[in-house]
């Protein structure tokens, strides 16, 4: 692409999310791509792309509090503005992939690392390591430990042991508190309103709510109770203040490019809206749903 139409294809997506302002917004990337992009719920346009470096997926991307963009990217986590001004860039150590990058409540940032041993980093807002906890997952190979680190309002971490089947609570020591065994390949964990955990079960195809105090699963939702779509790897799923459920369909193992990307489900299990544009999303592990009501996501 020449230098004249990188600018005019700026221009347009400036002009798209100016035009769009306070609309609802999907940040999404993952396995297999090789950009960041915001699109536009209602309309399915993309507003916003970031390039990735060669090798970069992303596979835990978010807007920050501040209105930057934070994302995992394998060997690293980065922040940057908007407009693309990197703020700082941390680095994995040789042999270690990176797939966790979120910002926690108190400004700071956390990083994970799949490695031997494996780190969960705590960052200060300036990028700087401040805490490091060292894990053994007992997991050899590195790629297939985990994805997502969720932390907890209890300062304790969640985290999906993928080969294993397994989701575990840990302090910042790294005790162990609880292990709560789920089928498939977890590849993340949210906490929902209820307290109760919501896992993604990755190659199950399937979502699961789970009592962590009695390790119960409590409610599944799968192909045969879900309608509209077919779940496939089910990567990074978050509830929307609505209750329903967004959903990052992965199609990177199944190779089925006919079912929705992304897509969002009511409390009846009825999907009520996808993309199926490969265009507009493919390949998406990764989501974050956001409104840009702060002049500081006017970009």
């Amino acid at each position: 692409m020449s230098h004249f139409l990188k600018i005019i294809f700026s221009a347009l997506l400036v002009s798209n999310a100016i035009s769009s302002f306070g609309q609802d917004k999907l940040l999404i990337s993952g396995c297999g791509n090789n950009d960041l992009r915001i699109v536009e719920k209602e309309t399915q346009q993309i507003v916003w792309k970031h390039m990735l470096g060669k090798g970069e997926e992303s596979n835990d991307a978010e807007i920050t509090k501040q209105g930057n963009v934070l994302y995992a990217y394998k060997k690293g986590a980065r922040l940057i503005t908007l407009k693309e001004q990197v703020l700082w860039d941390f680095k994995a150590l040789p042999g270690e992939e990176v797939f966790t990058a979120s910002q926690l409540k108190n400004g700071n940032y956390l990083i994970a690392m799949c490695g031997d041993p494996s780190r969960i980093i705590e960052l200060n807002p300036k990028g700087d390591s401040i805490h490091v906890l060292r894990l053994n997952t007992g997991i050899k190979n590195v790629h297939g430990q985990f994805r997502q680190v969720s932390p907890t309002d209890n300062n304790t971490y969640l985290i999906t042991y993928m080969s294993k089947g397994e989701v575990v609570e840990i302090t910042k020591k790294g005790d162990l508190i609880r292990t709560v065994k789920v089928e498939g390949n977890p590849f993340a964990v949210k906490i929902l309103k209820n307290g109760n955990w919501l896992v993604s079960c990755g190659d199950a195809g399937k979502i699961v709510e789970v009592d962590p105090g009695q390790g119960k699963v409590l409610k599944t939702t799968d192909n045969a109770t879900l309608s509209g779509t077919r779940m496939l790897f089910v990567a990074e799923v978050c509830q929307l203040k609505n209750g329903n459920l967004m959903v990052a369909n992965w199609e990177g193992h199944k190779k089925d490019t006919a079912q929705y990307k992304v897509f969002e489900i009511n409390k009846n299990n009825e999907v009520v809206w996808g993309i199926k544009n490969g265009s507009v999303a493919k390949s998406v592990s990764t989501i974050f749903v956001f409104k840009n009501k702060s002049t500081r996501l006017a970009w």
